[in-house]
């Protein structure tokens, strides 16, 4: 029934098709300004009644649940993440639904009511890169170009807690 969108400003807001606003926040003004010297690129991600959103910066991050049909704040979840320009995906694979967050050297998914289920470090030093879902598997990139580490990761559904690979492994 909406549109939904993330402007540079900070303003997310739910559109009509004729482009009446239904309803605007203004993330800027209620959680801080957007830090990061290139702005916002993350999208917000529609999933049932909730739209989510990912605004990672350098002074205050976090996974933010809206109503999608009020945008009143059902949950905020802190991260420790700088700057991040990448797109949470939600995965609904044969075990759960989960919302992938990318970040600056570490992804994290979560439940959809904002509690944690796995991590993963050894992503490079920026991510843009949106994960996606094939034949049952997540897939993770991040590469920057001034980053040597540039890595790629198949996930199997199910994983929980610190799932990172230590410095001898290839796979776990």
């Amino acid at each position: 029934k909406n549109v939904y969108v993330l402007f540079g400003t900070g303003d997310l807001a739910a559109l009509d098709f004729d482009g009446k606003p239904v309803w605007i926040r203004s993330l800027a003004q209620e959680y801080g300004p957007f830090s990061n010297r290139w702005g916002m690129a993350a999208s917000p991600v529609l999933h049932g009644d909730r739209l989510y959103m990912v605004n990672d910066n350098e002074d205050q991050s976090y996974l933010l649940a809206l109503d999608k049909r009020t945008g009143a704040e059902v949950w905020r979840v802190p991260r420790d993440e700088a700057s991040n320009w990448s797109t949470p995906l939600i995965w609904q694979n044969d075990r759960r639904t989960e919302i992938v967050t990318p970040g600056s050297g570490k992804v994290r998914s979560y439940d959809l009511d904002g509690k944690l289920l796995w991590s993963l470090q050894g992503m490079s030093s920026i991510t843009i890169a949106t994960p996606y879902e094939d034949n049952g598997l997540l897939y993770l990139s991040s590469g920057y170009v001034m980053d040597p580490l540039r890595p790629i990761y198949a996930i199997r559904p199910g994983a929980d807690g610190d799932i990172s690979l230590t410095s001898s492994e290839t796979a776990n």
